[in-house]
């Protein structure tokens, strides 16, 4: 009773509108893969690396100090996404939405079974049957401390995705805003003479780099709207269980508690469904790029 199987659930049948819905999250999650890479893999790591890809010398580093600006700039960014993708954000995320969609899915009968407790151990403090008042009693608390315990867990899990994902996106923002496209701007105001040291290989780079953030970014906040609404659900169980134990006022004012925290787990059950999708395509693209 009230146990969770660790086992992943078989996705249920998809309608016309929920395949449209993964198109989309394929083509977006696609594009936050593509970043990644690009960054990860792609970027010229270091000063070296950079002068060799794009065949530049020490006499253009001289005359045009902005390269070495963006050698730098290039080096950051293939950092922020090597850690990012070294921290398994999307595979945590994952885990957590298929730990809630599992709990969602034994609830209903886990809810019935309480709301019997409920009403039995009232029957029993009517009837003066104090060993059985007791025994539903402690079946009670036992639901709870479970409950509870699962709803601190993933609201932390979750809560530590959205944290790592937003400074990601932080991070990607300023690598792009206030570095890379700073040097452009300066680019598209130098002379002819001095542009003739920016190899266009490397220009062309920079232009795909702005495009694959961009669309990346689209992505990230998707997920962290995604990830705000989760810890927004949880919080709003989180705020009901303390009320629900409270062993002030009448017995049958916890069945009201219960149906209010399984209004709220529909909620976060079906937003946990809605949101499975993305994770698993962006993990599964992962997993294809590291030949899994």
């Amino acid at each position: 009773m009230f146990a969770d199987d660790p086992d992943t659930i078989a996705p249920p049948r998809r309608t016309f509108a929920q395949k449209l819905q993964d198109d989309l999250d394929e083509q977006q999650t696609s594009t936050l893969r593509y970043y990644l890479r690009l960054g990860a893999k792609d970027l010229p790591k270091d000063r070296q690396v950079f002068k060799t890809l794009y065949g530049i010398t020490d006499e253009q580093l001289t005359k045009e100090p902005d390269l070495m600006t963006i050698a730098n700039d290039f080096s950051l960014i293939s950092r922020h996404c090597r850690d990012f993708d070294d921290k398994k954000i999307f595979e945590k995320f994952l885990e957590t939405i298929i730990k809630i969609t599992n709990h969602f899915e034994e609830s209903h009968d886990d809810f019935n079974q309480v709301s019997t407790i409920i009403k039995d151990w009232g029957d029993a403090m009517r009837e003066g049957n104090d060993d059985a008042s007791e025994k539903r009693k402690k079946e009670f608390e036992d639901w709870h401390k479970l409950e509870n315990n699962f709803i601190e867990e993933v609201y932390g899990e979750t809560k530590d995705v959205f944290e790592q994902v937003d400074e990601f996106k932080n991070e990607t923002v300023n690598d792009w805003e206030f570095k890379v496209k700073d040097s452009v701007l300066k680019i598209e105001k130098k002379s002819k003479k001095s542009r003739k040291n920016y190899p266009n290989s490397l220009l062309k780079d920079i232009q795909q780099l702005g495009k694959a953030i961009n669309e990346a970014l689209i992505t990230m906040e998707n997920v962290t709207n995604d990830l705000k609404k989760i810890i927004t659900y949880t919080e709003r169980i989180k705020e009901t269980l303390p009320k629900i134990i409270d062993d002030r006022g009448p017995i049958s004012i916890k069945k009201i508690y219960l149906d209010d925290i399984k209004n709220k787990w529909q909620d976060l059950g079906k937003l946990a469904s809605a949101s499975h999708n993305r994770a698993f395509i962006m993990v599964q693209k992962k997993e294809k790029e590291e030949g899994h």
